[in-house]
């Protein structure tokens, strides 16, 4: 996992300090995976982040882990990767979309 420049001290400091106990590590471990699969298909098979993020998930082990190591590793992701602020967009991307079906759902169950 890349790091972004200048993130690599507090980067360091993050995987210390959740290194410790059984759901730190597994926010930690979890990321890794997650990102160096991403990494690997973005700078080997010239795919975009976007187009890995969900495989890669699920291979780094993550159909097995809570929504919330889900969402602490995929925060930290976003601000230590060096393609993190692609992979922010993919969720942006789909927070989006969900929220135009529900808007649009509402609309058409309302007349």
């Amino acid at each position: 996992m890349r790091i972004k420049k200048g993130m690599g001290e507090e980067y360091g400091r993050f995987c210390e300090v959740n290194s410790h106990d059984g759901c730190s590590y597994s926010v930690v471990k979890f990321m890794h995976k997650w990102a160096d699969l991403m990494e690997k298909l973005v700078e080997q098979e010239g795919k975009s982040v976007d187009e890995c993020v969900e495989d890669c998930a699920y291979k780094a082990g993550g159909g097995e882990l809570s929504g919330t190591i889900w969402g602490f590793a995929r925060s930290a992701i976003v601000k230590f990767w060096q393609y993190g602020d692609e992979f922010q967009h993919h969720y942006d991307a789909e927070r989006e979309e969900m929220e135009r079906r529900l808007k649009s759902r509402c609309t058409t169950q309302s007349h």
